[in-house]
């Protein structure tokens, strides 16, 4: 297993993680906790259609809760976090829920963050704003995830969409006061999307498992994640209405959500941030497609004696508790390339250019330019 035990590590983790079946009823009074003026972002007509917002509306209302309801249609940008910050600010909010898939969460994160903090969120996102720091505390936040991909219920940041680019807005604060894991959200989630979101917490784990930052708690966490997909993620697809299997993505997109925010990543994520930036690829459709062929060129450069040794024995970890190859078991599932994105070779040089960002910076091994080329060619 990988990290040293005498090294130094530190958790942040919600307060409170509700974990199982049904344990949505639990939402009313978990918010009713931290607040009355609920803004509750939710993934619009797809959770109006299914029958969930009646329940949750009604759960709210008996705890007394005055719920104000935000549908995200996109990944959340900086144009629509400074306009829910306005209408949070407007509405009296005193407390944030996120229902839905992890751009969802991040919407509610980010604005969590900027409802009690003045100006842009261009200005406190890190890499292209100017650095700036929330001075109030964010308020108070519960997410609950209706897929099984990002973690992004246990992490303290969300990402944005600019102008060319996709940064985060990171803040040990903004990890959500309680997390509600219930698999029965994520039974409606179709099998491509279902694929999808399970490949994004695949990729996050085996990241996090090979980062030079994993410690034995992280790479702990990503193992048994990692079983855990393994045996669920091929059903989960297969037969979505799998509770077991759900519930084990469930856990393995909680436990991915943990162990990167401890961890960090590496160059999948570096690459799957600078394609988002330029082309319209969903973010767990890019490191599907990157994921065999990064770690790939990452086990090679280790086999010749670079980078950071240990991470090689915990990419052969990866593939035991995954219960095969890492490439093999990628090969499971279909992902389109970025040209079908409208990306092209020519484009190469510029994606390589901004994908030096903190995701990179915890990769074992330090690929060089032509490097990280060669795996985007590859993926086109």
């Amino acid at each position: 297993m990988t990290g040293e035990t005498g090294g130094h590590f530190e958790l942040n983790l919600p307060p409170r993680v509700v974990f199982g079946p049904g344990e949505i009823k639990q939402l009313g009074p978990l918010v009713a906790g931290h607040g009355k003026r609920l803004l509750l972002v939710t993934g619009g007509k797809h959770f109006a259609d299914s029958g969930l917002a009646e329940k949750v509306l009604a759960d709210l209302g008996t705890a007394g809760v005055e719920t104000v309801v935000l549908p995200a249609t996109a990944e959340p940008d900086v144009d629509a976090v400074d306009a829910a910050a306005r209408k949070g600010r407007l509405e009296r909010i005193d407390v944030v829920a996120g229902i839905g898939g992890g751009s969802v969460i991040d919407l509610a994160k980010a604005v969590a963050g900027m409802i009690p903090n003045e100006g842009s969120i261009m200005e406190y996102l890190e890499g292209v704003g100017s650095g700036k720091a929330m001075s109030n505390a964010p308020l108070p936040l519960v997410a609950a995830p209706t897929t099984a991909g990002t973690g992004s219920e246990a992490t303290k940041n969300a990402v944005i969409r600019g102008e060319g680019f996709k940064r985060s807005l990171r803040d040990p604060r903004l990890v959500p006061r309680a997390a509600i894991v219930d698999p029965e959200l994520t039974v409606s989630c179709p099998p491509g999307l279902t694929a999808e979101a399970g490949m994004d917490a695949v990729t996050q784990l085996i990241e996090s498992l090979t980062s030079l930052k994993a410690s034995p708690v992280t790479g702990a966490l990503a193992l048994s994640g990692l079983e855990a997909a393994g045996r669920a993620l091929s059903r989960a697809v297969a037969a979505g209405r799998d509770l077991k299997a759900r519930s084990d993505m469930a856990y393995a997109s909680f436990s991915s959500g943990v162990a990167l925010a401890h961890a960090g990543l590496g160059a999948v994520h570096g690459l799957a941030a600078a394609l988002g930036g330029f082309f319209p690829v969903p973010h767990s459709v890019a490191c599907a497609r990157l994921l065999p062929i990064a770690a790939a060129a990452n086990i090679a450069a280790l086999e010749a004696g670079r980078g950071y040794q240990p991470a090689l024995l915990a990419y052969r970890d990866a593939a035991k508790a995954l219960g095969e190859g890492i490439r093999e078991f990628c090969g499971r599932f279909r992902m389109p390339g970025p040209s079908e994105y409208g990306m092209t070779a020519a484009d190469i040089p510029r994606v390589v250019a901004a994908s030096r960002g903190g995701s990179m910076k915890t990769n074992p091994v330090e690929l060089s330019d032509g490097e990280l080329a060669a795996i985007l060619r590859e993926a086109l």
